[in-house]
């Protein structure tokens, strides 16, 4: 018998801004993501998970798994690094998963145990960047940015489609629903793209961050997620100097940096 409970994939972007997307009101053009908020429906209010390292509230892949489902996640973490607190202690049946807040997406893992004294210690914190179930996994690190070595966006979605594919040869697949939760790390820094991403951008944003700061607020009131009355409030930024005062070099640097 086919369950007819729904399927879940629950995809997240981490460091998107709320304005970045096209669908809502942002220049970056991502047409795939438009489509879906067109299909179905905007959340401008939406919240997901239980906080950083809290186990006194249940995550939605432990309730799921109760409840039976499959879950799987391929993407990152971010809740923890010690055993108990990583993704399959958390009621994730398949994982493929970066720990950290952050890492190179090329796939360069600066610290392996044991230590090797040629690489830097990024994360003093952190033991291995990747685990597959709860087992340390050391991916073919990028070394000259190809677009056909590992990118991390890219990783993510191969890994879970193997998982997708290996759950079709179970038998049990018709009968148990499952939850997927795809995690990307691309907004986040480091900052790195192919040049063939970044480089539609060039010169978009040469004119500085308040002009960008109007032409977003004036994408959201157009798509009427925000009041056509409010006002943007002041920036306070005491570490960052206005941009009319930033020398061409600095102001170089920081367009390049957002174009990317």
């Amino acid at each position: 018998m086919t369950d007819k409970r729904p399927n879940f994939l629950l995809i997240v972007a981490d460091d998107l801004g709320y304005s970045d997307l096209g669908c809502f009101g942002g220049e970056i053009k991502t047409p795939n993501i438009d489509r879906l908020a067109r299909d179905g429906l905007r959340f401008s209010d939406y919240r997901l998970m239980e906080g950083y390292l809290t186990r006194n509230i249940a995550a939605p892949p432990e309730l799921l798994k109760d409840a039976g489902y499959e879950t799987m996640i391929s993407g990152k973490w971010h809740q923890g690094f010690r055993p108990g607190y990583l993704p399959s202690d958390r009621g994730f049946d398949k994982v493929f998963s970066c720990l950290p807040a952050s890492s190179n997406h090329y796939g360069w893992d600066p610290k392996w145990e044991g230590g090797e004294v040629n690489r830097p210690d990024i994360h003093g914190h952190q033991p291995p960047i990747y685990v597959r179930q709860d087992r340390r996994w050391v991916v073919e690190h990028n070394e000259y940015s190809s677009e056909d070595g590992f990118y991390s966006s890219k990783a993510y979605v191969d890994e879970l489609l193997s998982m997708f594919h290996e759950r079709e040869r179970s038998p049990s697949s018709t009968t148990t629903p499952f939850f997927a939760y795809l995690p990307f790390t691309a907004p986040h820094y480091p900052l790195q793209s192919f040049a063939k991403d970044r480089d539609k951008y060039r010169g978009v944003y040469d004119d500085g961050p308040e002009v960008l700061r109007q032409s977003r607020m004036a994408g959201l009131k157009k798509e009427g997620l925000i009041s056509a009355h409010v006002q943007p409030h002041d920036v306070v930024s005491p570490d960052n100097a206005p941009w009319e005062e930033l020398t061409a070099k600095e102001k170089k640097f920081s367009s390049r940096a957002m174009e990317i």
